[in-house]
């Protein structure tokens, strides 16, 4: 009997691991299945009726979240309680997390199965920002990074990182402060401690070397930080500040981590008020101010942390959006239109290769077809731009969702009508808001293609 050799054990642990990220990518799709499986049983309910028009609504979660409170639920029933002798059926075909290239592999499909009369399509907000000039001198990685970013593994790795390294809040990872016990996420194994048990003797060897440097102590804050250890965290930056008061970098970290801890956003905020004043200038730590002070409704304080960034420089487009948002709220017109002007060139530029072909795409399908594509812009965002991509825009219908929200955002608040602000200038509908797009696309439908006002 023979042994087996290293080469052979490692070729086994390789398959091994390759064999997991089948089955758990096995197990994601199966997920998405039924998730589809349940909107496609919505879907025939609709089709059984045997309606005059049917409409298709192409998209990502933004179009597909909301079961029967997203927008194309809420479009069939006031198209239906609406309209005069003439009956719709309303189709979401919205994919989380689609890029446009995801949504067009699956349009003839669709198009086949559903035989739409309309299509309303938006699309984008997935896409990666890859230009032209990237793919062009860079294809082969181009596309190796579409490949991956279609495998649903790839997906769930990074939004398990992202969610790790943005210390976002959670229910298994919270950070405890003035040095009590941190619960730390499940996935928190025997390998992670470790790594991060080495890691921490590295930089507390390095701090008895060079005692009065505060890198090493705002290095070692950060890790632990992001390893849930909250009283550690704490104490380490504290520790960082009382060596060198003038570091902006310890300040900054002590108030990320107050702001994503149970110390909540007024330590934070005094933390950050010091690295300001300290000349930290950091897109990231002002977006986490503003954004605060937006959802908490402190408008005018959250106008001051965007426009020092702009007055800095920033060439941030979510930090941008997000300002001309604020202008329009308080009736700052004047400025709100520069801004949106300003975006409106912005946005023209900031669409990808992949945003731009895919959308011409869609309408030379369609229109081949003889099938009516309906354009719709994303609640807070101009048209303008989206129309600037088709160089003929001859048969499509353009709905615009930013003037029905930004009055609407004038009466009321920004929560009533968004859960989250995941694009800067809008986020996920709400009930109400995805009610406000059906009544506007309601609108449109109704007045221009079926009364042949086009």
């Amino acid at each position: 009997m023979h042994k087996t050799s290293t080469k052979q054990k490692i070729l086994l642990v390789i398959f091994g691991l390759f064999l997991c990220g089948v089955l758990l990518e096995i197990g994601l799709r199966v997920g998405g299945f039924v998730f589809l499986a349940r909107q496609q049983y919505s879907n025939r309910l609709s089709l059984e009726q045997k309606r005059d028009y049917r409409i298709l609504c192409l998209g990502e979660s933004t179009t597909a979240f909301g079961g029967e409170d997203s927008y194309p639920r809420q479009l069939e029933k006031i198209l239906n309680q609406r309209s005069k002798g003439v009956k719709f059926s309303v189709i979401n075909r919205g994919l989380p997390g689609a890029t446009t290239t995801d949504i067009l592999e699956s349009l003839e499909d669709n198009l086949e199965k559903y035989n739409p009369d309309i299509v309303i399509a938006m699309l984008g907000i997935n896409d990666e920002g890859d230009n032209d000039t990237y793919v062009t001198a860079n294809k082969g990685a181009y596309y190796i990074k579409s490949f991956l970013n279609n495998l649903k593994t790839f997906k769930l790795v990074n939004l398990l990182r992202d969610r790790f390294v943005n210390k976002i809040k959670d229910s298994e990872s919270i950070f405890v402060v003035e040095g009590k016990d941190t619960i730390l996420p499940k996935t928190y194994d025997l390998a992670h401690r470790t790594k991060f048990d080495k890691r921490e003797r590295e930089l507390l060897k390095k701090i008895e070397r060079e005692p009065k440097s505060s890198e090493a102590y705002i290095i070692l804050g950060e890790h632990y930080f992001e390893h849930g250890e909250g009283g550690k965290a704490e104490k380490i930056l504290k520790e960082a500040i009382a060596v060198n008061p003038g570091n902006s970098q310890a300040y900054s970290m002590l108030g990320f981590f107050y702001y994503h801890s149970t110390a909540g956003f007024a330590k934070a905020e005094n933390m950050f008020k010091m690295a300001e004043a300290l000349g930290q200038k950091d897109d990231e730590l002002l977006f986490e101010m503003a954004d605060y002070y937006f959802q908490t409704e402190q408008f005018i304080k959250a106008e001051e942390v965007l426009t020092k960034a702009t007055e800095a420089g920033s060439k941030d487009i979510t930090l941008q959006r997000m300002l001309a948002v604020l202008y329009k709220l308080q009736g700052k017109n004047a400025l709100a239109e520069e801004y949106f002007s300003n975006l409106s060139n912005l946005q023209r530029d900031y669409y990808t290769h992949e945003t731009r072909y895919n959308y011409l795409r869609l309408k030379d399908v369609l229109a081949k077809e003889g099938i009516t594509l309906v354009c719709m812009q994303y609640p807070m965002r101009s048209i303008e731009p989206l129309k600037k991509l088709f160089k003929n825009s001859e048969g499509i219908l353009f709905v615009d969702n930013e003037k029905v929200f930004t009055e609407a955002l004038a009466r009321s608040s920004y929560n009533q009508y968004f859960t989250d602000m995941f694009g800067g200038d809008f986020g996920h509908c709400t009930p109400e808001g995805n009610r406000l797009i059906a009544e506007n696309l309601t609108n449109v439908l109704l007045n221009v293609i079926i009364s042949g006002e086009r």
